[in-house]
C-alpha cells in the first residue's frame, strides 16, 4: 500500500464516522423532539390552521410563514395582565429575537382595536417579524393550552422544539431557541 491510499483511506474512515455521528445527532434530536411532543400533549409540527388578520380580513395559514425561520406561536389575550408581560419580556429581548417569526393569536371575537393597542404598546417601536391574527373557528390542535399565555415553539424543520406557559415566558427563554438547530 502506498501512502495515499493510507491517507485516503485514513480519511474516508474518519468522514464516514464524522457523519454517522452529525446524522446520528440529527436523528437523536428529532426522537426528543417527538418524545416530548407526546408527553406534553402537542403537535409535533406545525398543524394545518387558518387564522384572519384583524386588519385586512385575509387569511393568514402556514403558507404566510417563512420558512426555515424558528417560528414561535402564542395564545394570548390582549386585556391579560400575564400576556402583556410576556408581551412586555419578548420585545426587550426583539434583538435576541430578530430572525424568529412570532405569530400572537386572540380568541375570534378580540376586536380589532384592542389588538392594535396591544401591538403598539408592546411592540410599535421595535422591529420583530411578528403577526397578529384571530382564531377563525376552532382554533387548529397545536397543543393543549392549560393557562394564557402560551407559545408553542417550532424549529426550522416544523418540528415541536418546546411550550412555555405564563411566566415561563421571558425573552430570555424563548431566546434559548431562537437558532435552527
Amino acid at each position: 500500500m502506498n501512502m495515499k491510499t493510507i491517507i485516503f483511506s485514513f480519511l474516508a474512515i474518519v468522514g464516514i464516522n464524522y457523519l454517522s455521528i452529525y446524522l446520528g445527532k440529527g436523528f437523536v434530536y428529532a426522537q426528543q423532539a417527538s418524545a416530548q411532543a407526546q408527553t406534553l400533549n402537542v403537535s409535533p409540527v406545525i398543524p394545518a390552521f387558518v387564522f384572519v388578520d384583524p386588519f385586512t380580513g385575509k387569511d393568514f395559514t402556514p403558507a404566510s410563514l417563512p420558512s426555515e425561520v424558528v417560528r414561535m406561536f402564542f395564545f394570548y389575550d390582549p386585556s391579560c395582565d400575564h400576556c402583556q408581560h410576556a408581551a412586555e419580556s419578548v420585545a426587550k429581548a426583539a434583538d435576541k429575537l430578530k430572525n424568529v417569526h412570532l405569530t400572537w393569536i386572540s380568541k375570534p371575537q378580540t376586536s380589532p382595536e384592542l389588538i392594535a393597542k396591544f401591538r403598539d404598546t408592546y411592540f410599535g417601536k421595535v422591529r420583530m417579524n411578528v403577526h397578529f391574527v384571530n382564531g377563525k373557528g376552532p382554533n387548529p390542535y397545536f397543543g393543549d393550552i392549560v393557562a394564557m399565555p402560551c407559545v408553542f415553539i417550532y424549529g426550522c424543520k416544523d418540528q415541536f422544539v418546546q411550550r412555555f406557559m405564563r411566566e415561563e415566558i421571558t425573552g430570555e427563554n424563548l431566546a434559548r431557541f431562537a437558532l435552527c438547530q
